[in-house]
């Protein structure tokens, strides 16, 4: 299988991100969920399925 340098460099920032936080996933989830505190309203909500319009 040929190489992708972009699935490469996906995989490397990935194992970086894991590494940082000891391959523990509670870890890497709390600072995700700390990261969306910080975006506030810029994220989008996906809780409530929208209203369609008549």
């Amino acid at each position: 299988m040929k190489s992708d340098p972009i699935i490469e460099d996906v995989w490397k920032i990935k194992e970086a991100h894991a590494a940082k936080y000891g391959h523990d996933i509670r870890k890497m989830a709390a600072a995700l969920m700390q990261e969306q505190k910080k975006l506030g309203d810029r994220l989008v909500d996906l809780s409530q399925p929208k209203k369609r319009a008549a």
